[in-house]
């Protein structure tokens, strides 16, 4: 498993094992009372297109390629595979299958699609092969007491939805250790588009209405129409001391701008 870029820039993780870290659960109890845990994995970094690109330099893996030159051939591999999704077809890759979804319940057999209520999403499945090697992979874990972000629940408030993001509405973030907090450059709440990082987009600290340990508010920023995640970029520690480097955590759920 391709780790140099990673080892590069953070150190600590040279040993490739993925990091689990777990929280209590304080709504589950087993039959005696005793407290339960749930794992999350922790993020070490976000990469980019041109982060992979690099690895592949890196190991010698690109066919004599340059970094620039994998990033356009993947950009027009990615156009492919959306318009053929975007047409009805699936698009199985090696490493799993796109598919077009349909977000959001009907009444009736009768109801039309409609904007206000429904949506259309992309969707993956990871392959087996892919799944047998998660399954294989080594595990490394540690508690929860390292104050990293977790996302619970962003809603949307202008639909009162949880998939979908309102372009000028205001938008709620629940979750524990929260606050974006730091002089790091790389602080900051994101809007992350899952197909083009051109499009993402940073919220500055002084963007946040409500900036908390428990809750983040903002007006949802200028996006272009598509998918996106959730990602909090911060130094916010539990002590009075802010952390030397960012930490950061990403909500997997994507959410929609029509």
């Amino acid at each position: 498993m391709n780790i140099n870029t990673l080892v590069n820039e953070l150190p600590d993780y040279v040993t490739g094992d993925l990091p689990i870290v777990l929280y209590k659960n304080a709504l589950r109890r087993d039959a005696e009372g005793k407290e339960s845990y749930y794992g999350k994995v922790l993020t070490r970094k976000s990469l980019s297109q041109t982060d992979i690109a690099n690895d592949l330099v890196v190991t010698g893996n690109n066919r004599s390629l340059a970094a620039a030159e994998i990033v356009t051939i993947w950009n027009t591999i990615n156009s492919a595979i959306i318009d053929r999704v975007a047409n009805g077809c699936t698009v199985d890759t090696g490493l799993g299958t796109f598919y077009a979804k349909v977000v959001g319940s009907f009444d009736s057999a009768n109801e039309q699609f409609s904007r206000d209520k429904h949506s259309i999403d992309m969707g993956f499945r990871a392959s087996k092969r892919v799944l047998t090697l998660f399954n294989s992979l080594k595990v490394l874990i540690s508690l929860g007491h390292t104050a990293t972000p977790e996302i619970t629940t962003v809603t949307d408030l202008e639909s009162g939805r949880t998939d979908t993001l309102t372009v000028g509405g205001f938008l709620n973030i629940d979750g524990s250790n929260l606050s974006v907090a730091g002089e790091d450059e790389a602080v900051g709440l994101y809007f992350k588009n899952t197909l083009d990082s051109t499009k993402d987009v940073k919220l500055s600290v002084k963007k946040l209405g409500v900036n908390t340990p428990s809750k983040l508010a903002c007006v949802v920023p200028p996006l272009e129409s598509g998918t996106y995640q959730i990602k909090i970029v911060t130094q916010y520690s539990k002590s009075k001391t802010l952390r030397k480097s960012p930490i950061e955590s990403t909500l997997s759920a994507p959410l929609t701008v029509a």
